[in-house]
């Protein structure tokens, strides 16, 4: 198993290329039993990330298992993704056969913050109060977003049951 984030992975692919050494990096991805891919979307990707993006996952497609997250909805998947048939086949693979998990609109860290900065009468502060700066310096103040949705994606790992439950030991149930 394999934890990393898509920027990581991707890299870790442009690295090996210019060291050519991408057919081993791409063989040593292709060996693990699940790979994790955390924060797909939080960074626009370049035409060549998202084709070493789209060319790991299809190598891996019905073969073996991959987690996705993100915090976009697949329609914005073209703001990180430029090329839209690069994105569209990205979007079919991880799709095919998969748990599509959505753990609701509030994220963890968010709710974090929001109890460490309850003030001692039960009211919430956003902001720590602090000295203004010069106004030359103010900007409009930004929204405070937290990560909408979660896709996880649990592939089918192989056709062989036993391998698959091997795989897993325990932790993942079977998707069969």
């Amino acid at each position: 198993m394999r934890f990393t984030t898509a920027a990581a992975l991707i890299n870790e692919l442009v690295e090996a290329k210019h060291q050519l050494q991408l057919g081993r990096t791409l063989a040593r991805w292709a060996r693990y039993d699940l790979i994790a891919l955390d924060e797909v979307g939080y960074i626009p990707l370049a035409e060549v990330g998202a084709e070493f993006l789209f060319q790991v996952i299809a190598e891996r497609a019905e073969k073996a298992a991959v987690i996705v997250t993100t915090n976009l909805p697949f329609s914005e998947w073209t703001k990180v993704i430029p090329n839209a048939r690069l994105c569209k086949a990205l979007i079919d693979r991880i799709t095919d056969r998969a748990n599509i998990i959505e753990t609701g609109a509030e994220s963890y860290r968010f709710r974090r913050i929001l109890e460490k900065r309850k003030g001692k009468n039960g009211d919430e502060e956003l902001i720590p109060r602090r000295r203004r700066p010069p106004a030359a310096w103010q900007v409009p103040p930004k929204r405070v977003c937290a990560p909408s949705k979660f896709l996880y994606r649990l592939q089918q790992l192989s056709a062989d049951p036993k391998r698959r439950a091997a795989c897993c030991a325990g932790r993942v149930r079977d998707v069969g």
